[in-house]
């Protein structure tokens, strides 16, 4: 259907059709590009849809036409206005839009080509991953318009994309170096999370972070209300991590120890009556195993003890990006995890920051890998 509103309506006297086929017309070009970003890549009545021929030109043509790319619709008073892309014909706009989408696409795709050729599943190459950054694309060429004072519908395409490749850089170091848990936590699509507007706004968030004046209209009311989701969710998760390790810590020393795991297996004193003084504190009839109510700190002293570690070294031994290479015991993550829990337990003048966010993912991740292998 939107192949042949391609040919229909390519040259209609219509304003919202003639972009459409414009639209639809350059996706259909970039599918059979040689060599480009997108070929082979939509799918269409004759290819079979799979985890990398996954992109939909309904899709991706509503995007286009909603950048502004080629046009703006106008109003009563207000004729349609020009868009980066527009020429004088609809030829030379077509040729101008697909080659705009190819160049910028590119330098997507080279940035990791892995993670680009992987399609669906590695969340870049696929519908509301392009649909997000041609909302992008658009929302750059204004921030160069503002920043220049120039107009980048008078550039050449390949001009152009060169010319907003410097505010782009920080998405493409993203994409490039990010771990897949990280960029599965931010753009991973999520059921009833806002679709394109949602990755839209991820991508202006990291370039927003090295240009502070990058700020799309929305993008502050996104930040607002994703700071208080994503302080709950972390909330939940440092809860739920703490938990899992606890489990897990008891789990271990009653197999190793049996009956005698709370005497045997923490051979620190100092840890035990803690744990016993705690437990007395609490009213009769809520009091628990004493070894509840130690914290992370003491889980870690017990768990590196020597006389455990053999124990714990199968399913504890974490090792973050920043730990030194050759360490014996990789348990550092406990004291990164209870300096992350001090914020949950006391937010005030505290607030989580992206690091913390990227570790409880990354330790979430490794600790659920261990603990399942070892069952």
């Amino acid at each position: 259907m939107d192949e042949l509103e391609g040919d229909l309506h390519f040259d209609s006297e219509d304003f919202k059709s003639r972009i459409g086929a414009i639209s639809s017309r350059a996706l259909s070009l970039l599918d059979a590009e040689s060599g480009g970003p997108f070929n082979d890549r939509m799918k269409t009545p004759e290819t079979e849809e799979s985890e990398t021929v996954c992109l939909t030109i309904s899709e991706l043509k509503k995007s286009i036409v909603q950048s502004g790319l080629i046009g703006k619709l106008g109003s009563k008073d207000r004729p349609p206005q020009p868009g980066y892309a527009t020429r004088t014909t609809s030829e030379e706009t077509l040729e101008a839009l697909a080659e705009l989408l190819s160049s910028y696409f590119d330098k997507i795709r080279k940035a990791n080509l892995d993670r680009w050729e992987l399609g669906r599943s590695a969340h870049v190459c696929m519908n509301i991953g392009v649909a997000g950054h041609i909302r992008l694309l658009a929302a750059l060429c204004d921030f160069l318009a503002l920043k220049t004072k120039q107009d980048p519908g008078e550039l050449e395409p390949n001009e152009l994309v060169e010319q907003i490749a410097p505010y782009l850089e920080p998405v493409l170091e993203y994409i490039a170096q990010t771990s897949d848990v990280d960029f599965e936590s931010h753009f991973k699509p999520v059921f009833g999370s806002g679709g394109p507007p949602r990755y839209f706004y991820e991508l202006v968030r990291i370039i927003n972070e090295k240009f502070l004046d990058f700020s799309p209209l929305g993008f502050n009311e996104y930040k607002n209300t994703k700071s208080t989701e994503q302080t709950r969710s972390a909330d939940e998760q440092v809860r739920r991590l703490v938990d899992k390790t606890h489990r897990h810590v008891i789990d271990v020393l009653k197999k190793a120890y049996g009956d005698r795991y709370y005497g045997s297996g923490i051979p620190q004193k100092e840890i035990r009556m803690k744990g016993l003084e705690r437990q007395q504190d609490a009213d009769v009839d809520d009091q628990l195993d004493p070894i509840t109510y130690l914290d992370v700190v003491d889980l870690k002293k017990i768990v590196e003890h020597k006389e455990n570690w053999q124990h714990f070294e199968p399913t504890l031994n974490i090792k973050l990006p920043t730990d030194r290479k050759g360490n014996a015991k990789n348990i550092s993550w406990f004291d990164t995890l209870n300096d992350i829990r001090k914020i949950m337990a006391h937010p005030a003048n505290r607030s989580y920051k992206e690091s913390h966010f990227e570790f409880l993912n990354f330790l979430e991740s490794e600790l659920d890998k261990k603990l399942n292998s070892s069952e």
